[in-house]
């Protein structure tokens, strides 16, 4: 019996071997794809998913839809999406990665600037709209070039702070800006001086000062500027040659108006070219030519650091008689600090002399005081100023106290030239401010 089941199992084989399917020749047609569906990262159930709308297809490849990420939080997730068709079976076409981030709906364009109508700043004060320093504006829709002049004389010398509030026509308040400073280095305006007087006495001497008060007698009528005063001089008895004409006037105390070299007579023993200085490695070269001597015995310098007492300070020997051009030159090797002045005096073999006019030179050198020339000033007047002061700002008052210039002065700066040809006639305060020290100068405007 054992054997007869073996055989028939042997010939079931056989039988299952001669009946193979044959190979088909070519795959069946694709099936409609009916369904889509997707879901974010939990998988609800095949069938349970959301549900693209399609038309039945066999190709999807270029399916495009919108998804609803109401659901989802912010942040990572993954997207499935899975396909069945007509014959009811399902599959997975694709899943993906994609971060979910909300872009904000962009936003209209803001309303049209309306205008700022009101300014008004506190100085540490709580900023309360309505009750700041009122400052006029012209209405406009930005103060972005508003300046303001703040009264900040009577705070205390400290650090303190500035706001600014501004009102829109619509009455709305906003703080603009505030700000910390300080005026702890500031220091008093200076009264105006005190207005000039008449000037009570006036006097007049030649080459030689006979002492304050000793002059020859001006007669002039009383008044604040004798800028434009004439005077008839008397020169009889005074030697021909180059002089030196001095006047000064008295208001408490005496001052040199004025300082004029002039020549006296003809037929000098002396023509003088040119006499000139200079300054070369921080001396005074002086330099003189003639084109006629006569006679001449011997040259005398002469120096002074006021413009009236001179001395001498060196000597050269001249041509004696000569119709050609004579050059000479002579250097003042000590120099005094400021203005030095110089002159050169002509001796004759009989003993008689003449002076050349008077040349002034400036020693910049170590300068301890600043300096202004000229002195009456017509249109300009220069000022030097000595480096180690530090001045930082200049003023010019006339002589009613009244501001007629203000300017700064930049760190190093050493000269100035200020155009004074607008200027009344009459004495003006020049006041150089710096940190450490104030200083005033006074000068004469001319006509």
């Amino acid at each position: 019996m054992k054997r007869i089941i073996a055989m028939i199992l042997l010939l079931g084989g056989f039988s299952n071997l001669n009946a193979q399917t044959p190979y088909p020749s070519a795959p069946p047609a694709a099936s409609n794809i009916t369904r889509i569906e997707y879901f974010i990262d939990t998988d609800p159930g095949v069938g349970n998913a959301t549900a693209f709308s399609i038309t039945p297809q066999t190709n999807i490849n270029n399916f495009s839809s919108s998804i609803d990420l109401t659901g989802p939080g912010y942040g990572y997730h993954r997207l499935f999406v899975r396909v069945k068709d007509a014959d009811g079976r399902w599959a997975f076409w694709n899943n993906s990665f994609f971060s979910y981030i909300v872009v904000p709906v962009y936003p209209n364009a803001p309303a049209a600037a309306v205008n700022i109508n009101k300014l008004e700043y506190f100085i540490d004060a709580n900023p309360i709209p309505g009750t700041g320093v009122d400052v006029p504006i012209t209405p406009g829709t930005t103060i972005a070039n508003q300046s303001i002049v703040a009264d900040i004389s009577g705070l205390t010398k400290a650090a303190h702070t500035f706001y600014v509030m501004v009102r829109d026509e619509n009455g709305r308040w906003s703080l603009t800006n505030f700000s910390l400073f300080s005026n702890a280095s500031i220091s008093n305006y200076p009264t105006a001086p005190a207005a000039a007087t008449a000037l009570q006495q006036m006097e007049y001497f030649i080459d030689d000062d006979p002492g304050l008060g000793n002059g020859t007698p001006v007669s002039f009528a009383s008044s604040t500027d004798v800028s434009g005063l004439s005077v008839n001089v008397d020169l009889t008895g005074l030697a021909d040659g180059t002089h030196n004409f001095f006047i000064r006037s008295r208001n408490n105390p005496w001052s040199h108006t004025n300082i004029v070299s002039f020549l006296k007579g003809a037929g000098l023993p002396v023509k003088w070219l040119f006499v000139q200085g200079e300054w070369k490695n921080d001396q005074a070269l002086l330099q003189w030519a003639t084109s006629f001597e006569e006679q001449t015995s011997h040259y005398e310098i002469e120096q002074s650091a006021d413009g009236a007492v001179f001395k001498k300070i060196g000597t050269l020997k001249a041509a004696g008689s000569s119709t050609v051009r004579k050059d000479y030159q002579f250097t003042d090797i000590s120099p005094v600090k400021g203005w030095n002045y110089y002159r050169i005096r002509q001796i004759d073999m009989d003993g008689k002399s003449s002076y050349s006019k008077v040349i002034t030179l400036l020693n910049r050198k170590e300068l301890s005081q600043p300096l202004l020339y000229p002195n009456p000033a017509h249109n300009q007047l220069y000022i030097e100023l000595p480096a180690s002061k530090g001045y930082e700002k200049i003023q010019v008052f006339n002589s009613n106290g009244q501001l007629q210039y203000a300017g700064k002065i930049s760190n190093g700066q050493t000269y100035m030239l200020l155009d004074i040809s607008q200027y009344a006639s009459g004495s003006y305060l020049v006041q150089l401010k710096g940190a450490k020290e104030t200083h005033a100068l006074r000068f004469v405007k001319s006509q």
